[in-house]
Parts: structure tokens; sequence; C-alpha cells
């Protein structure tokens, strides 16, 4: 059989569609990977068939891909090779259309355009264009995504894929677990959209990438999508009022740091506390926190009684304007005041249990006093005076939980531990100085409740 552009070379078809394309060109084949859209006619049919898509996988010189028109699907395979009287190569098909088994035949012109050839019984006629050599493109395709912490929203945003020819493609994403992505559809074919989202929880400032990777089968086609995830700092901290460490515990003094928290100063409020002050106010995971001081700057404040150890969010409302960060709660989490404030190696509040004597450089304890400790973060109490209310004085609220002091690193047994009466979220430890407790002003004091510590302070002994 002669052909006017070189010599064809046809292989027959079983099962439903086996393709042999052959390219004009050297011995190396050029890449007809891509999405070949079609116009033809049917040989010994009535009409005109519709459209139909040939989807080439090329990998070196050999094919297979999917054939899609109104008829059906079928998949084929073939080979691009050489003509045997020079470089000129053509193409053969045989696919079932509409039930019957029909042969074309074309040649690759300019690696665009496949071409009938006539004699070929390919039909009054017909021609295939590459019309997508890339299966699908994104739009956005990149995203940058900034989260504050203690924001509560997490970010996201839609994207859309399209192509010359609907495609049936896979997503997945790296980066890791934070980073995930949906579809709106049921079935992954273009058109289509897509939902991007961002899950922060448990990530640290700093900058995160990761990426969404789509892939369409048929065409060996891939496109990613870079992401970039910027976790800012919050613009508030939680921390406990007295040590300043970052674990508070229901029913716990805490301290709020913020710029432009409040409108006025406030403080001096009387028991039963207030939960809002000349428009601000505090909740932690939605629950109104009792406020003790309230600037521009810095809230004090009692963590309600009502919640649970883990991570919770704190949101400050300053007349419309909100705060909002995360801080993690525990079932106690003991921080013992001092008289500078310092929030580690400060010089503990110490009183003398009797007399109520303050003990300090001036007026040192001595080896085997009783003495009184203040702090917050107890825990659990029995007889709990409830959130923002002053504590009882009978019966007492002691701890639930084990309690155990040190002094210079020697056990302490404590005769008393509970919320000190008449104070909300206020708690006092009593106990006994160490008879071989050693002289000086920085002797160190730790107190433990429930296995947590304190930030270590110094009292002074004679």
């Amino acid at each position: 059989m002669n052909v006017a552009r070189g010599r064809l070379f046809r292989l027959r078809i079983v099962p439903v569609l086996i393709g042999l394309l052959l390219t004009s060109g050297a011995a190396q084949a050029q890449n007809l990977a891509g999405i070949w859209q079609f116009t033809y006619g049917y040989p010994n049919l009535t009409g005109t068939a519709p459209s139909a898509t040939l989807k080439i996988v090329q990998s070196g010189n050999s094919l297979s891909g999917e054939w899609d028109s109104s008829c059906g699907s079928a998949p084929f395979s073939g080979m691009i090779l050489p003509s045997l009287d020079g470089p000129t190569v053509g193409m053969t098909l045989s696919v079932k259309a509409c039930g019957q088994m029909v042969n074309l035949g074309g040649y690759v012109k300019d690696g665009s355009t496949i071409w009938c050839i006539p004699g070929l019984d390919c039909g009054t006629s017909w021609v295939a264009t590459l019309v997508s050599s890339v299966p699908v493109s994104a739009n956005p395709n990149s995203f940058n995504f900034s989260y504050q912490i203690g924001s509560g929203t997490a970010p996201g945003a839609l994207f859309g894929l399209s192509s010359s020819s609907p495609l049936a493609f896979s997503a997945v994403t790296t980066g890791g677990s934070w980073l995930s992505v949906t579809a709106y559809q049921l079935a992954l074919a273009t058109p289509a959209t897509f939902s991007v989202l961002v899950n922060p929880a448990g990530l640290s400032e700093g900058t995160y990438t990761g990426s969404i990777v789509l892939s369409e089968p048929i065409v060996n086609g891939q496109q990613t999508i870079p992401v970039t995830l910027t976790i800012n700092a919050s613009p508030i901290a939680v921390t406990n009022d007295a040590s300043f460490a970052t674990q508070i515990s229901p029913g716990s003094i805490a301290a709020l740091f913020g710029e432009g928290i409040a409108t006025t100063t406030s403080s001096g409020f009387p028991l039963p506390l207030p939960t809002s002050s000349n428009g601000t106010s505090v909740t932690i995971n939605g629950i109104l926190c009792p406020l003790i001081y309230v600037s521009a700057s810095q809230i004090n404040l009692q963590a309600p009684m009502e919640l649970q150890p883990g991570t919770v969010t704190v949101v400050v409302d300053n007349n419309g304007q909100f705060f909002s960060t995360t801080v993690q709660v525990l079932t106690a989490a003991p921080g013992i005041f001092t008289t500078d404030y310092y929030a580690n190696g400060g010089v503990g509040i110490l009183q003398d249990s009797v007399t109520g004597t303050v003990l300090n450089v001036n007026h040192p304890a001595l080896p085997g006093q009783n003495v009184t400790m203040y702090f917050t973060g107890i825990g659990p109490v029995t007889n709990n005076p409830g959130t923002g209310k002053a504590a009882p004085l009978s019966p007492l609220s002691q701890s639930t939980s084990a309690v155990g002091v040190t002094v210079n690193g020697i056990s302490a047994q404590p005769s008393f531990t509970g919320l000190t009466p008449g104070f909300a979220g206020l708690g006092q430890v009593n106990f006994q100085l160490p008879a071989n407790t050693p002289s000086g002003n920085a002797i160190p004091v730790v107190l433990t409740i429930n296995g947590v510590s304190s930030k270590t302070v110094q009292i002074s002994v004679n």
C-alpha cells in the first residue's frame, strides 16, 4: 500500500482499542503525550460521529492511553516506529466506535496535528489537533497563608482546575498534616473546584512550606501548587500571675499582657469579682473571667474553675476590639508569690503562721518555725467557693491533690494547703521549716502539687 508521505505499518487490534503511532523524524520519537481532539467520520456508518478525545501517555517509544467519545471509553496501546523507507512515519488506530470496529490512519505533522491518510479506511475525513500537553491548570497557582496564634480562625482558600478536555485526576498534599485539600465534586474531573485548608493547631511561630500535587494519569501530567504558611505570635500572652509560667489551672489567678486591651485602668473590685470593666471582658473557652485588675497593657483575672486540662482559647474584648491567644491548663499549676514580683528566684512571700509577721531579710525565719507561704494554681479543692467568689473560712477549702514542700532540698511536710479565706484564687500552704535549715538570704523553696512543681523562690533564714 502506497502512502503519499511514506509507508505505514499497521498493528491489528484486539481488544477494544489498540493504536500504532508513527511520527516524522529520526529514530528517536518526538513527544506525543498530551490531549488530542478529534473530529471525524466513520466509513460504512450513517451520519457523522461526534468529536472524540485521544489522551496519549508516552514512555520512550511506547504509547498508551484512552479514547473517549459519546460511544464510551476504551484503552489503547502502541509504539512509535520509523518507516522502512525513510524518516516519514504515520499513525493507525482501530477503535470500536458505536459497536463497530473502525480503522483510522494518519501521520503526525509538526507534532501538533494528526491528518487522515486517504485510502486507509479513515472515513470521509478526520483531523486530530493537540489541544493540551499540560493536563490541568490551577487558578491561583500558589498560596501564601498567615495565621496569628490564638486567633481561632484557620486560613483557607478555593482554587479551580481546568483543562482543554475533561480529565480525571488525583490530588495529594506534602509538607505535613497541617495542609489538606478537598474537592467539591464527588468525581475528580475537570473543571473542578477545590478547598485548601490549613490546620495550625500545635504549630509554633515560624514559616512552613508544603504543596498540592495534582496528577492526571492519562497523559502523565503533574502540577505542583506551592503553599506557604506563616505563623505569627499572638499580640497577647497569658501567664501564671505569681510565677509568669505559661501554664495556669482552673481557679488560678492569671496575668494577661498586651497593648490596647483596655481603655481605662481599674482595680480594687469587690467580691464577688465582676466579669467586665468599662467595656473590657475576657473569656476562656467562652466562659467569662472575673477581673482583678484592668489596664491598657495588663489584665489580672481569675481563670474559671469550670475549665478542664488542655489547651484553651483566651479572648479579650475591648469594646468590640478582639484579641486572642491560647494557653495550657493543668490540673494544678502552683506559682509562689514573691515580694519583688520576679519570675524566678524572687523572694517568696512568707509569714509567721501564728503572728502574721512578714518574714524577710530584716526579719528572717528560724529553723523549726511554722510559716505560711502564698501562691496560686492550687487546683481542685473541697468546699469549692465558685469562680470569682471569696474562699470560705468554715469549712476551709483544702487541696485534694498530693502536696509537697522542699526547703533547701529538704522535705517540709505541709500542715494545711488550701484557699486563703476571704480571697478569690489565692492559695496558701502552712508548713514547718526543717530544723536543719541552714542560714542565708537565698534559701530555695519549691512547692509541688499533683506532681507539678513551682518555680524556685528564696527565703531568708537566720
